[in-house]
This record gives structure tokens, C-alpha cells and sequence, in this order.
């Protein structure tokens, strides 16, 4: 099947021929309403936007088969990410295409704010010559402070390097030593809002950030400060620093991002003379617009064909789950899951997982959220390694995966012990791959097996006597019901025993009653161990 790619914003042509050059069909719809997507969403597999489209959950809600929203640029406050997470639809940005711009663009930014140039410029073209109208502030000798320090903050903070000023910088995902490395001081958040002449804001907007910039942090700042925003419209209250412009407790602010976008006219802030205003066009070179419609072009076409998988926004660490090599593990770990949800169900549990094996840290994560394919399956339209963790915490389930190193017998190995609620109801299980990447179920609450985990399947616990399994066997074979595998696993001979019995066809109700009365047969139980569990999976005791 071809996979098909819509494109919703005017990105640089580039997109479609790469796009298009690796067997993807691409179709464009620009300028088009949020409803009249919803119309067309649904055929596609994958979408390109920039900052212009909304994608919000009315939005996803249609999106049948989308596998992949791509955004050609760094930030995706436009994309209902939480949606997409619920629905199993990867979030990918490109988020290292246009640092350069929006870095030259936030030092263009701070200096026509300190030398008053965009407003000189206007005067002049007014044919006023009033020198004295705009007399400026160097940088010389000022300490800026950059709050966030990803790669556009470090980007920044180079290109200031050389205005002899004194650089702190906060950002509450880096070590000190990591901050140091950069050849700027670190500080904590109260120092960096008590210390700055000039503030420039480098963070993503979220719950965390949003309003981080108040009115108790404006009035901290220095008397006569500046602040510089080419990162997310948000992250300052605009009320507030409207007030603290006004009062000259801050001399200026140079905005390219703002909390309603576009902005609505006429607009205090932006009509301020202490402003300097752009309309979000930090980002918007001809170099940076081309960059990253090819990032997202490249980043899209790999993923839908099998490829390296990067720029994930919504998948934590399960960019190795999504590589082709990973698929023989993901699919040992569904399996190992779909067996314990057919003998404990798919809620309130907690789940210790322990991965064997040489080489494996990498894939912890992306066997959890498998395994949790394997549980959840059936209880959404949807489920995937994508959404599955979600789905998990929803329905009480907790989980703790490590990594153990190599394995005495198996070269992979992954075990997983889940409790049921805070009783005694406990499953041991674990699973393998065989030299073909084939899955095997080898351990199951302490007995040994070697069996695949697979289809219609038959659990029969019993005691450890001659002619136990014959019985069984006739049963089955009276019914009609083929046998395809059988593994035995016993712990001392003539003690308990555990038959596992891969059948063609499920065994019905009166047969599982049938083979519960064959004598030393302690309990019979149906698995099936397809996609999606049977509702009439039966225990009978």
C-alpha cells in the first residue's frame, strides 16, 4: 500500500519532491478551515504542517489511519499533543532547522530594542531629524540573562559572547557543569530575574512555563530592564508587562511571539513606544523554511518506510521500538503482554519487568510500551507503542522495567512478574526469540516451556501422572480441535505439572468442561492469544 502524505501549509517545495522521491503519494490542501481537513484527514497517512494549522482533538478525532503529524519547525503548541498521544499518532518537529534564524533574529531583536532603531527609523521616514529623540543604551558591561539553553539558547549566548557583556543563564534541565561548559554563569531562577539588565527568553510553552514571566517577576527585574521574546507567546504575562512598561520599571521589550496569534487590532502592547514588535517571523528565512521542510520530509519518509526514526515529540525513548530491527522484540513483548492479560485482564496491575541480554538498555522502553500492546489490545480503536503507556497509567497499571545483563541460557530474555491489585494473584512469565526472530514463551509461573505464544491456546494445569495428556488429547480430538504445539513443563517428576496446547480452532464451553473432568486435571483455561482477546475466554476450575 502507498502511503499518503497531506500537506497542509506552505512549506518549501522540497518537501513534496523528497517525499514523492521515496514512493509516497502527496497531496496539498493549503488555506484550508479546520473543518474542511477534517473532511480529508482520514484518507492519509501522514501530515506536514507549520505554524498556521491547528491541530487540535476535533481534529485528530477523524484521523482513521494517520500515523505521523509532522511540523516543520521546532515548536508544537499548535498540535494537541495529548490527543494525538490518545489516539497512537506520532508527533515529529524538526527542531534544529531554524536555530540559527531565531537565534540572529533574537540578537537583531535586542539590539534595535537597546538602540531605539526601529522607532528612529520610522522618524526619519517621517522626515524628522531628532537625534536627541533616540539616544540608546550599550551592551557593553550588562549582564543578559538567557532563561533556557537548548539550542537556541546556546546559539544565542555564542553570538553575545562577543559584546563583551556578563552572560548568567538558567535552564532547569541542565547540570551546572553543563551550563559552565558554555563559558556562562549559572544561576537559579530568582538570581537570574534579580540580576539581568537585558532577559531573553529561550523556553517552549507548556503548563510549567506558561505565565513564568508574571507580575511578581517583572517587578524583580532591575529598574530600567529589558526583556526579549522570540520564543513562545505565553511565557509572559502580557497584562502585566504592559503595567510594568507603563510604570518604567521595565525601559523596554522587544516581542516576536504573542498570546493570541494572529493578534487581534488594535493591540496596547504592540503599540507601545517602548516596543519593538515582529509578527512571529523569527523563524522565517528562506534558509531555515527550506531547511526544515526537508528535515520533515526526510524524518517522515524514513519513518513510514521502515527507517531511522527521529525528532519524536511524544514518544519518550521509544525511538528504537519504531526501527525495523526492533520489530522481532516488539513482537516477543506483545505477546509475553496478551498472555497476561488473558490470565489476570488489563487493570490495576503492577508489572515488575526484568530484560535480559547483551546490548538491551536501549530497548527497555520500547519493550514496556510492547508489552503493553499486548495488554491493552481490544480496548481502543487504537492501541500502539505510542498511546499504550497512557492507556496504561489510565487503568491503573504501574510498571518498573530494568535492564539485567546477559542470561545463563537465553541470549534475550524478558520476564515479566505481574500482581493483580494488592492480592496474591500472581503471574511469572517469560519470553524469548528463537534463531528466526520467532517468539517463544519459555517460563510460566516456574515451569519451563518452549512453546509459540500464538492463537487459540489451552492452559491446563495438572498433576504430574501417566495418561493425564492422553486423556486430554482424545477430548480434543473428539471435538474436532486439531493440535498445532504442546509444551510440557513440570517442576518435580510426580509433582504439579503445566501443559500449554496451541490449537487450530478455540475450544468451546462444553469442551473446556470436558477436559476440567479428565482425571489429575486440576484446572483448564482458554487463552487466546490473537490481536484482540475473545470475550468468552472461560476459566473453569
Amino acid at each position: 500500500m502507498q502511503y499518503k502524505v497531506l500537506i497542509t501549509d506552505n512549506v518549501d517545495q522540497g518537501c513534496d519532491e523528497i517525499l514523492a522521491g521515496q514512493g509516497l503519494e502527496v497531496v496539498r490542501a493549503l488555506g484550508k478551515s479546520e473543518d474542511e481537513l477534517a473532511e480529508l484527514v482520514g484518507d492519509f497517512d501522514a501530515m506536514v504542517v507549520r505554524s498556521a494549522v491547528k491541530v487540535r482533538r476535533p481534529l485528530i478525532e477523524k484521523m482513521s489511519r494517520m500515523k505521523v503529524i509532522g511540523r516543520a519547525g521546532a515548536g508544537v503548541d499548535n498540535i494537541d499533543v495529548e490527543a494525538a498521544t490518545e489516539k497512537g499518532i506520532l508527533v515529529m518537529n524538526t527542531p534544529g532547522g531554524n536555530t540559527i534564524s531565531v537565534a540572529e533574529h533574537t540578537v537583531a531583536m535586542l539590539l534595535s530594542l537597546c538602540r531605539k532603531i526601529p522607532a528612529a527609523n520610522r522618524s526619519l521616514q517621517n522626515e524628522e531629524w531628532n537625534r536627541k529623540a533616540f539616544v540608546g543604551t550599550e551592551l557593553l558591561g550588562k549582564t543578559v540573562g538567557v532563561l533556557g539553553l537548548g539550542r537556541i539558547g546556546r546559539e544565542v549566548v555564542k553570538r553575545l559572547q562577543g559584546f563583551d557583556v556578563t552572560l548568567i543563564g538558567y535552564d532547569p534541565m541542565l547540570s551546572l557543569e553543563a551550563i559552565k561548559a558554555m563559558g556562562i554563569e549559572p544561576v537559579d531562577f530568582e538570581s537570574l530575574v534579580s540580576r539581568s539588565d537585558i532577559l531573553s527568553l529561550h523556553l517552549p510553552l507548556n503548563d510549567e512555563t506558561r505565565d513564568m514571566i508574571g507580575e511578581d517577576e517583572l517587578s524583580r527585574l532591575k529598574e530600567g530592564a529589558f526583556i526579549v521574546n522570540c520564543a513562545r507567546g505565553g511565557i509572559v504575562d502580557e497584562k502585566a508587562l504592559l503595567a510594568a512598561l507603563d510604570r518604567g520599571q521595565i525601559k523596554g521589550a522587544a516581542f516576536d511571539v504573542f498570546i493570541n496569534e494572529p493578534v487581534l487590532f488594535p493591540n496596547e502592547l504592540i503599540n507601545h513606544a517602548h516596543v519593538v514588535a515582529t509578527p512571529h517571523i523569527a523563524a522565517s528565512t528562506s534558509e531555515a523554511q527550506k531547511r526544515v521542510a526537508l528535515a520533515v520530509a526526510r524524518q517522515i519518509a524514513s519513518l513510514l518506510n521502515g527507517g531511522e526514526v527521529v525528532g519524536l515529540v511524544n514518544a519518550g525513548g521509544l525511538g528504537d521500538a519504531l526501527q525495523h530491527e526492533f520489530t522481532p522484540f516488539a513482537k516477543a513483548a506483545i505477546s509475553l503482554g496478551r498472555v497476561v492479560r488473558e490470565l489476570l485482564g488489563s487493570e490495576n496491575l503492577t508489572i515488575w519487568g526484568e530484560v535480559f541480554g547483551e546490548n538491551t538498555s536501549h530497548m527497555i522502553e520500547g519493550l514496556e510500551a510492547s508489552l503493553f500492546v499486548g495488554l491493552l489490545e481490544g480496548k481502543a480503536p487504537v492501541v500502539n507503542t505510542v498511546n499504550a503507556g497512557m492507556m496504561a497509567k489510565n487503568r491503573g497499571i504501574e510498571s518498573r522495567f530494568s535492564g539485567e545483563g546477559p542470561h545463563k541460557s537465553y541470549h534475550f530474555l524478558l520476564q515479566a512478574t505481574v500482581q493483580h491489585g494488592d492480592n496474591d494473584n500472581i503471574v511469572r512469565a517469560g519470553v524469548t526469540l528463537f534463531g528466526s526472530g520467532e517468539p517463544r514463551l519459555v517460563m510460566l509461573n516456574d515451569h519451563w516451556l518452549d512453546i509459540r505464544p500464538e492463537g487459540p491456546m489451552l492452559l491446563v494445569d495438572h498433576d504430574d501422572r501417566p495418561g493425564t495428556l492422553a486423556g486430554i488429547s482424545t477430548i480434543l480430538g473428539e471435538a474436532q480441535i486439531n493440535i498445532a504445539d504442546l509444551s510440557l513443563g513440570r517442576a518435580e517428576q510426580g509433582n504439579g505439572a503445566m501443559t500449554l496446547i496451541r490449537v487450530d480452532t478455540p475450544a468451546d464451553p462444553s469442551t473446556l468442561q470436558r477436559v476440567s473432568s479428565v482425571e489429575n486435571v486440576r484446572r483448564v483455561q482458554a487463552l487466546q492469544l490473537n490481536h484482540k482477546s475473545l470475550p468468552t475466554s472461560e476459566t473453569i476450575a
